[in-house]
């Protein structure tokens, strides 16, 4: 109950602050400055609420005061029921009520949720600690400004205390004692509370007290002053249908707002929004926005609405039509597919409108408007009833829509193991002593490039790479998951334009040949094997481990869901924050609805203007936490004829700002900026120029440094030596980082298809080195059963496994980021968002890369 209270009242008004402090703090760079943006902000937009209960309590003091003498003589003379009766009857007929008492404090119940809200945006600023303002050291912390010995006094609540009581004195002069003793006690009861606080909290309000003292006088001059002649306009009530219209519009926003946009984008992808905790079932997002969308359009849209003069009233309530029809136009007509969106509500491809669309966006939106006005003019109760249709409609689908979602998802296997939480690390991955071992990692979208720039910033670890090679002309088959996994586990057959060839076999059928294929040949040749974390199977978004269970001697396990997210430090867990998600739910329908000419401002490169974007996905520290106890996840034994270990990690999939120079997670990350970070390497630059390019450089920083300790364990328990290690990607990623790798002429950053492919042999010794040969992703396979398996045939189609078929001809490949299996038809890819390329010899020249038309 709490939790809802929270999202309808407070959540809008956070939301508020951080916008505003945000945009401020982004154009003058300095907290202090921000914090009176956001008081002034506040101030203004609140002004008008607080004018009308001024005016409410001025009312009911004058009433009060009028009555006053005959209410004293009715209780002078009357006693028991007769005296109830005549005071009623009195009531009555001065047309008040005993409640409209409550009126004076309506001033008071308006600070509570703006107070509830500033405290907890300002006292958990991080961005405060350690800053300095005008005469205060550190906005973080309490002032101290007066420091006698060793005593120390902090000054602003105290001034912040005598503004507040010279304040109530000029608001409530004339009024009676009550009201004088109720603004006393809530000045001290602010003192109490505020005075250890943050001083950046304690500025703010001072700030609030300071714009409340000017009201007070001007108003209170204003009074002695006489009342203003003005000629007097005859004031109408308003039509009983502008308050329908607002309701049923605010109501139908609300809805569409809350309900039906975010519900668009789980229902696409469910299990990817899966998270540890109360979000486990992600349809819960939904409830929570559906508050707070209510709570914006609602609770203080109502509040404003009816403490409206009349006049207001209708403009209000005929603004709130509009936006309504704007919002479901914007969405439902014009809303454009930017690619994938990811689990942080990014989307893979850059997000904007050409001026063409924006124009007729504008253009739909004035008729749609013409139009409304039109109709409002002399069908006000019909355009209630349409606009109630609709928010209704909206309503019952999305809760029949969140249902059946949430069927679907607690039938999953994801959404089970993420109810659970390991309590320590299960040692899952396998390593025999005096057998042969092969361990194929997949990092997921690891770009090869970065690998020389990394081994530059890290000669530390370098090392513990010995014996590797490192192949940096590399290429994927595609630059997607679903597209690019079959052809890495399964070879050449399984490329994206092999797969569509075959067109007589479904996508399924095709994903899980390609996925069991090494296992099932280990498996024949005597090996065990252990599965970790390989998505797809059966053709599935979360992956369906169940294909490995008739493969005698194989295991799969699911370890980056969640399972071990108990295991991560406290702090590592908070940087989580879920709270962000449901923050950032919101903000995304709002971009999606609102007209195109502000999409891109709202959207802000996918951090939808958070004062902190560097929140990481839940997704990310999954794949982190067991990454870094890849040592404890390992266990050694004496006998065996040896494993096959694949393993899937999804870390390097999750950009994310971590701190050099250990690239570890925590809650508060202080390097976040693009400056001298740059790098080059024999001549090339590796551009960190921009928030999307050093997340992703840092996310790989850290994942290699990760695979450094792990390979030092696997050295220090003896298995290193007997163990075939290949450490490779599905894809990479067009940043457009390194020149070398952007052609646009043919519209490809090859970056998007050059993976990292790093290679250490049984008995591989001397310094990690570098081997220009042109490779792909297919090859691994045959190299992960090289001198093991003897002519490894494909169990399902007779086909020799090798790496021979990149020297027949250029390769096909694509560019295609259409991930999500429900994208594609039952039998082939979809690949409409991309082309087809062929390409040969090196990946770095220009001349060996084509567009091929032969679809």
């Amino acid at each position: 109950m709490g939790e809802i209270l929270y999202d309808l009242v407070i959540r809008p008004i956070f939301l508020l602050l951080e916008i505003v402090f945000k945009t401020a703090y982004s154009v003058c760079g300095d907290p202090g400055i921000s914090i009176i943006a956001v008081s002034l902000t506040v101030n203004i937009l609140i002004l008008p609420l607080y004018l009308k209960s001024d005016a409410l309590t001025a009312a009911d003091r004058a009433i009060q005061k009028k009555m006053e003498p005959w209410i004293r003589h009715i209780r002078r003379t009357f006693k028991g029921d007769e005296r109830f009766m005549i005071l009623s009857e009195y009531y009555r007929q001065n047309d008040y009520q005993p409640y409209y008492v409550l009126r004076s404090s309506l001033s008071l119940l308006l600070q509570i949720p703006f107070f509830i809200a500033a405290y907890k945006f300002l006292s958990e600023l991080q961005l405060l600690h350690g800053v300095p303002f005008l005469m205060i050291k550190d906005l973080g912390s309490p002032d101290a400004i007066i420091r006698a010995g060793g005593l120390s006094i902090n000054l602003l609540p105290v001034l912040m205390t005598a503004i507040n009581l010279v304040s109530s004195a000029i608001y409530t002069k004339g009024g009676p004692l009550r009201e004088k003793i109720q603004t006393i006690a809530l000045a001290l009861v602010f003192l109490v509370l505020l005075y250890n606080s943050p001083s950046g909290l304690v500025f703010y309000w001072t700030l609030n007290n300071l714009f409340s003292l000017g009201k007070n006088a001007v108003m209170s001059a204003m009074e002695h002053a006489g009342p203003v002649r003005t000629k007097k306009k005859a004031e109408h009530g308003v039509d009983e249908h502008y308050g329908g219209i607002w309701l049923s519009s605010s109501l139908f926003i609300s809805a569409f707002i809350g309900m039906v946009i975010p519900l668009s984008v789980i229902i696409s992808s469910p299990l990817e929004f899966i998270k540890r905790g109360k979000y486990a079932d992600p349809t819960l997002y939904v409830y929570s926005e559906a508050a707070t969308a209510a709570g914006f359009f609602l609770i203080w849209s109502g509040v404003i609405f009816y403490l409206g003069t009349p006049f207001f009233r209708r403009i209000y309530a005929k603004a709130c039509m509009c936006a309504a029809a704007a919002f479901f136009i914007d969405f439902m007509v014009f809303d454009r597919n930017f690619g994938v969106l990811f689990e942080d509500l990014k989307f893979s491809e850059t997000f904007g409108y050409s001026p063409y669309e924006m124009i007729l966006n504008l253009a739909t939106l004035l008729f749609a408007v013409l139009i409304l006005m039109i109709l409002v003019k002399d069908h006000r109760r019909g355009v209630v009833l349409a606009m109630s249709i609709l928010a209704v409609s909206s309503i019952a689908v999305s809760v029949y829509q969140t249902a059946t979602t949430s069927v679907k998802v607690r039938r999953s296997e994801n959404y089970w193991s993420s109810t659970y939480v390991a309590e320590k690390f299960d040692p899952v991955l396998r390593f025999s002593r005096t057998g042969k071992n092969v361990v194929l990692l997949v990092l997921d979208k690891a770009i090869g490039g970065y690998f020389p720039y990394i081994m530059g910033e890290k000669p530390e670890i370098e090392d513990e790479f010995s014996g590797f090679v490192f192949y940096p002309n590399t290429v994927s088959t595609s630059a997607c998951t679903s597209q690019g996994i079959p052809a890495l586990y399964g070879g050449y057959e399984y490329t994206a334009w092999a797969v569509n060839r075959r067109a007589e076999d479904t996508l399924k059928d095709k994903m899980n040949e390609a996925l069991t294929v090494l296992p099932r040949l280990f498996s024949d040749a005597g090996y065990d094997s252990v599965i970790c974390d390989i998505p797809y199977g059966n053709f599935k978004d979360d992956g369906d481990l169940s294909i490995y269970d008739d493969i005698g001697g194989c295991d799969s396990f699911w370890l980056t869901t969640g399972i071990y997210s108990g295991l991560l430090t406290e702090d590592e867990l908070k940087a989580t924050d879920p709270d962000r998600q449901v923050r950032n739910f919101f903000c995304y329908s709002l971009c999606r609805a609102v007209p195109l000419v502000m999409q891109k401002l709202m959207y802000d490169d996918g951090n939808y203007n958070a004062l902190y974007p560097n929140r990481v996905t839940n997704s990310f520290a999954n794949s982190y936490v067991v990454m870094k106890h890849l040592g404890e996840l390992t266990s050694i034994t004496d006998d065996g004829a040896g494993e096959l270990i694949v393993m899937q990690n999804y870390m390097t999939h999750e950009p994310t700002f971590l701190d050099p120079p250990d690239y570890r997670l925590t809650s508060v990350t202080e390097h976040n900026s693009t400056e001298g970070r740059n790098m080059t390497i024999g001549g090339s630059t590796l551009l960190l120029d921009n928030d999307d390019r050093l997340k992703s450089y840092d996310s790989n920083v850290s994942a290699y440094l990760f695979v450094a300790d792990w390979l030092k364990k696997l050295k220090e328990e003896g298995v290193y030596d007997n163990t075939r290690i290949i450490i490779t990607a599905d894809h990479g990623y067009a940043y457009g980082q390194m020149e070398s790798l952007v052609m646009d002429d043919i519209g490809l950053d090859a970056e998007a298809v050059n993976p990292i492919l790093l290679v250490k042999d049984f008995g591989s010794e001397g310094k990690l080195r570098q081997d220009d040969s042109f490779m792909t992703t297919a090859d691994v396979p045959a190299m992960a059963m090289e001198g093991l398996i003897d002519y490894p045939v494909n169990p399902y189609t007779g086909a020799l496994i090798s790496s021979e078929q990149k020297t027949e001809g250029p390769l096909i490949i694509n560019a295609s980021t259409n991930g999500i299996t429900g994208h594609h038809g039952e039998y082939t890819y979809d690949i409409s968002d991309s082309r087809w390329y062929t390409v040969k010899d090196s990946i770095f020249s220009r001349e060996n890369w084509e567009i091929y038309n032969d679809q």
